[in-house]
């Protein structure tokens, strides 16, 4: 017995579809994946409402973009008085939520931890890809792959009722698995401790060097970066290669110099 299953997710990106359904085929299964997308706000605290004097003057500056509807990118707070002129801001923001629709041939046993967490990446697995083919075609960096991570809540939903077709999805749902996604600290910098002297050192060698960072050592951390935090794995590899490339080059240059020469030959 079949049953479709539904899981949401909700990301700090904005997607520029049309609200509804779309349907695409995911290891030659279909899968329907509703959007819906809106506006919130993400506030910065720089100096806390308890250490902040009352008898000081402030001020609230928006900066507007005076569209329909009206958009108010940032409302910053600054104090004239105080040695930390700005106290705090409130930046616009965005989110889509994503619901993924597939069918699964084997009944769900929502008491089973590990069956909850295949299905839960199963169904972030569908998420990424729609992500990676919608930034190909709209063409937004603003828009990067989402991590598991960056949706606050995840839920999944079984119906054993149910229609699915090119033409959407329904059914009657019932919750099986929730999670609530807490960032931890170390994701955030909060517990970074201060970085050891034999780092510091370099870091000041680098600066002290006149010279740019090198590009195979900004191309690695970018890998690091695509398979880590976006679980890019494809691409990461391919920006790894062109790191071996660039170092190689380099390495070439600097041994042809030391030996004069000019010109290489087959």
């Amino acid at each position: 017995m079949s049953q479709l299953i539904k899981a949401r997710f909700v990301f700090p990106i904005r997607l520029s579809l049309p609200e509804g359904g779309w349907a695409y085929k995911h290891d030659g299964d279909l899968t329907m994946i509703g959007v819906r997308s809106g506006a919130g706000e993400l506030r910065l605290v720089l100096l806390p409402e308890s250490e902040r004097s009352r008898n000081k003057e402030r001020f609230w500056l928006r900066t507007v973009f005076r569209r329909h509807p009206l958009v108010i990118a940032r409302t910053a707070c600054i104090s004239p008085g105080h040695d930390l002129l700005l106290e705090e801001f409130t930046d616009a923001a965005s989110f889509s939520q994503l619901d993924v629709c597939f069918e699964v041939s084997q009944l769900v046993d929502q008491n089973d931890k590990r069956a909850m967490a295949k299905l839960r990446d199963d169904a972030f697995a569908r998420v990424q890809i729609f992500v990676r083919f919608y930034r190909l075609a709209a063409n937004e960096v603003d828009v990067p792959i989402p991590n598991l991570a960056s949706s606050p809540v995840v839920e999944l939903a079984v119906a054993d009722d149910y229609k699915m077709d090119e033409g959407g999805a329904e059914g009657e749902f019932h919750t099986i698995y929730r999670q609530f996604q807490w960032p931890l600290p170390a994701t955030k910098g909060l517990l970074k401790p201060r970085m050891d002297p034999q780092r510091t050192e370099a870091f000041v060698k680098h600066l002290r060097s006149g010279k740019e960072p090198d590009l195979y050592a900004e191309q690695l951390l970018e890998a690091k970066e695509l398979s880590r935090l976006h679980g890019n794995h494809r691409l990461a590899i391919v920006v790894a290669q062109g790191a071996f490339e660039s170092f190689f080059q380099r390495r070439l240059l600097e041994e042809c110099e030391a030996r004069g020469i000019n010109n290489l030959s087959a």
